[in-house]
């Protein structure tokens, strides 16, 4: 019953109904590893369940710009610290001048680096210690695996919202398909209407991608949360996927990103992040000019 609820107030929303939910739902999103830019795609839909009644407790390492009433923010750790911290360790242009290439493997290890100080935080370990009871689990899944464990142990139902148009190594694991005859992988940039020689690429990334995916990244991550929640016997990702999802919601639109079979359970949502524009600030153009003009001779 609660997640019917749960799901049926997150899709009232995208529908824009103005009915309001039956009763209140104690929504919980979490994000150990994101961007701003992540961020704000989600948020307004967050903010709107938030304005309906529901309590919305979000645990990131993005500090919301303002937050609203019913809305709880815990915040992890300064995410963009750890990154420069990483990025200096890893200098993209003195690797550059040597003729070295930037090792994407050294990005997993970041990955599981972030995801082990996530569980180890001593306030993270403190709320969950109190059981808190929540209806529904909120995850923007990119980059963001290692939360699927907490996923596992909540024992919630799942609502994913993926920042792009989703792409079939996600859909894949909910028992969706998108066939490489007409859907491009999300790395190739492909169109819809593909040669030959550009289809048998395709299909030969997506085949790659899921080896790599299935072989080695996920096994990683899976490794990582379950040592840092103490249990061996918690399921792989994609097992945890296709257990727990029960709507994706995929910030893209077929004018975009052309036509996708998808099945009932994928909902396009993009520009849901979109807000009024704000006025333009008044500039006086012609003392600016004059002031680029000066600054040249």
């Amino acid at each position: 019953m609660k997640l019917l609820i749960a799901i049926s107030v997150i899709s009232s929303i995208i529908l824009s109904s103005n009915v309001p939910p039956s009763s209140a739902a104690k929504i919980l999103a979490v994000t150990f590893f994101s961007s701003k830019s992540h961020k704000i795609t989600y948020m307004p839909l967050l903010e709107e369940l938030a304005k309906r009644g529901h309590e919305v407790t979000m645990i990131t390492p993005v500090k919301a710009d303002k937050l609203l009433p019913n809305m709880t923010e815990i915040f992890t750790f300064d995410l963009e610290e750890k990154m420069d911290k990483f990025k200096d360790d890893h200098d993209m242009y003195e690797m550059k001048a040597k003729g070295q290439m930037m090792n994407p493997f050294l990005m997993l290890d970041a990955f599981g680096d972030i995801c082990k100080w996530s569980y180890e935080l001593p306030h993270i370990k403190e709320h969950f210690s109190k059981n808190p009871k929540y209806d529904l689990v909120f995850v923007q899944p990119m980059f963001n695996d290692c939360v699927y464990g907490l996923v596992h142990k909540l024992n919630l139902p799942m609502v994913l919202f993926f920042p792009t148009s989703v792409p079939q190594m996600l859909v894949s694991k909910i028992g969706g398909d998108f066939p490489s005859s007409f859907v491009g992988n999300i790395f190739l940039g492909l169109p819809n209407e593909m040669t030959f020689s550009q289809r048998f690429v395709n299909y030969g990334a997506n085949i790659a991608l899921e080896l790599v995916l299935r072989l080695y990244y996920e096994p990683f991550i899976a490794k990582v949360y379950r040592e840092a929640l103490g249990d061996p016997t918690i399921p792989s990702i994609s097992e945890i996927i296709g257990e727990r999802t029960s709507l994706i919601l995929s910030n893209g639109h077929f004018a975009l990103s052309g036509g996708k079979p998808y099945l009932p359970d994928i909902v396009d949502v993009g520009g849901i992040h979109s807000r009024p524009a704000k006025p333009l600030p008044k500039v006086n153009i012609q003392h600016s000019q004059r002031s680029n003009y000066s600054a040249y001779v």
